[in-house]
């Protein structure tokens, strides 16, 4: 028992000297990674729809975009915030959906600065640890939420709700929150808890659609004659999770208000569906799919994620937030998607035009200085 302790201790101290491992959640603390180029050699370019050459920049702030001006305060300053879906690691810099949504937006105004805030595997949780540890102090004008996939399943995170009295359900699972707390101060504990967040990632099936495997679960295999889906105990369970979710959507809401920051909130897309793509002709609802541990079709995980896209969709409506509903507006085609979430070239360059379209008419109206005169149309 002393012996493992020592270990332990041992394993710390080296930890804390150097630790090889990066992650960007330290407990209940986002870490941004200020100052880092990266760049990606893609071995499959998959057909066109990436770079060969991934250039990855992080400014001063830690964010991908142009580092803030020294005066912040006079101009018209977004953030996008998400998961990988926003974040766009396999797009190069200038050809991210937030990037494409600035590029539409930059004739309408006369100072516009914007920032991609997203961090792979982040969810509303996550949102709120930025907002609460960094927006908040950033402030800027508006903040668009692009949120939805990495929130199926989670009840992670009820206790930051709590502060803003919106919990709903309590969080059972103890040794998470302990994990939570004890990785403010540990690194040994923030590899567990990170860890763990992978673990929990798998289960749903998102580290099956690596950027190295996405043709192979594009075109994954059918449903054969027999098989079955496990459709209402997956659509059941995950409606179980919504109060939960509205609770944190809410908390958002609530921290942006606080904060000055105009809340803007985007619904997920996903190519998985009804009928067929219209590019290669497969049949989008009846490929196999695996989530909460069930195997289900991918007509059900689309059913499953548009429960969390109509949550979303309630809360703007009585909130009063601005929604874009991507989910809707998005075509379910395998060109504008790498695998059956994140976007690839074209898809970015298409999120950033529904984007920009959808949201340049309200930004105009709510901060009428920074927009250019004569006002044209968006």
């Amino acid at each position: 028992m002393l012996g493992s302790f020592v270990s332990v201790l041992l394993f710390e101290g080296a930890l804390r000297i150097h630790n090889p491992i990066e992650y960007n959640v330290r407990g209940s603390d986002v870490i941004l990674p200020t100052n880092k180029r990266v760049i990606l050699v893609n071995q499959d370019p998959i057909a066109g729809k990436t770079d060969v050459e991934v250039n990855i920049s992080r400014n001063k702030l830690g964010l991908r975009g142009p580092e803030a001006p020294a005066d912040f305060a006079d101009y018209l300053t977004l953030v996008t915030v998400g998961g990988s879906t926003t974040a766009d690691r396999h797009l190069t810099n200038g050809k991210t959906w937030t990037d494409r949504m600035a590029v539409r937006l930059m004739p309408h105004f006369k100072k516009l600065w914007v920032n991609n805030g997203g961090f792979v595997g982040h969810s509303s949780y996550g949102h709120i640890q930025l907002l609460s540890g960094f927006l908040n102090k950033l402030k800027p004008k508006a903040a668009i939420f692009l949120v939805g996939i990495n929130d199926l399943g989670r009840d992670q995170g009820l206790e930051a709700v709590k502060e803003h009295d919106l919990l709903i359900a309590p969080n059972r699972n103890r040794i998470r929150p302990m994990l939570e707390s004890l990785a403010n101060w540990s690194e040994v504990a923030s590899i567990l808890y990170n860890t763990e967040r992978a673990f929990r990632a798998w289960r749903l099936g998102f580290s099956r659609t690596s950027v190295n495997g996405l043709h192979r679960t594009v075109s994954g295999k059918a449903f054969r004659a027999g098989q079955s889906d496990n459709r209402e105990a997956v659509i059941e369970k995950a409606r179980r999770f919504q109060s939960a979710y509205r609770a944190r959507l809410m908390a958002i809401i609530d921290l942006c208000d606080k904060a000055g920051i105009r809340p803007i909130f985007v619904t997920q897309p996903f190519l998985w569906g009804k009928g067929s793509d219209p590019t290669t002709g497969m049949n989008l609802s009846d490929r196999k799919e695996t989530l909460f541990d069930l195997q289900i079709s991918s007509l059900t995980y689309w059913q499953v994620l548009e429960q969390y896209n109509d949550t979303l969709r309630q809360v703007s409506a009585v909130a009063n937030v601005p929604l874009v509903d991507l989910a809707k507006k998005l075509n379910k085609d395998t060109a504008l998607y790498l695998d059956r979430m994140h976007f690839g070239n074209d898809g970015a360059e298409m999120v950033g035009r529904l984007v920009a379209e959808n949201i340049c008419a309200w930004l105009k109206r709510t901060f009428p200085q920074h927009a250019r005169k004569p006002i044209s149309a968006c």
